[in-house]
Parts: C-alpha cells; sequence; structure tokens
C-alpha cells in the first residue's frame, strides 16, 4: 500500500488543505485533485474522509451562496 506524506512541507500541506477545500464545496472530484497532487486515490479519499467527518454544516451555509452549480449553471 502507497502512502502520500506531506511530512513538514508547508506548501504540499497547504495544498492539500486548499484541495480539500476545493473538494468539500463540490467545485473539484477526488481522482482529479489526486492526480493534480500527485497522491495515490485512496489516500486521497481516506483524507477526504477524514475532512468530511471533521466539518459539520450549519444549516445555513449555503443561504448566502450565490454561484449557481450543475445542473443549473
Amino acid at each position: 500500500m502507497l502512502f502520500w506524506s506531506v511530512g513538514g512541507h508547508n506548501q504540499e500541506m497547504q495544498n492539500l488543505d486548499e484541495s480539500l477545500d476545493r473538494l468539500y464545496r463540490g467545485q473539484t472530484n477526488v481522482a482529479d485533485e489526486a492526480k493534480r497532487l500527485e497522491m495515490p486515490l485512496e489516500e486521497l479519499k481516506s483524507r477526504f474522509k477524514e475532512h468530511v467527518c471533521g466539518h459539520s454544516i450549519a444549516p445555513d451555509t449555503w443561504r448566502d451562496d450565490l454561484e449557481p452549480s450543475w445542473p443549473w449553471a
């Protein structure tokens, strides 16, 4: 099993955090981000699952979201 390591590299950690945020907001997909980060797909899936479990959604989170997304865009 392969593991992607961010060990101490601030830029890599920032890229991972940005990717997890984009995934969480539905702005990209896991396969594309894994390829961009040069990370095994299963590793990013696992990290994204942890990210989602750690971020609860408040009922009014999307109330002010004015940017249309698929299929309405």
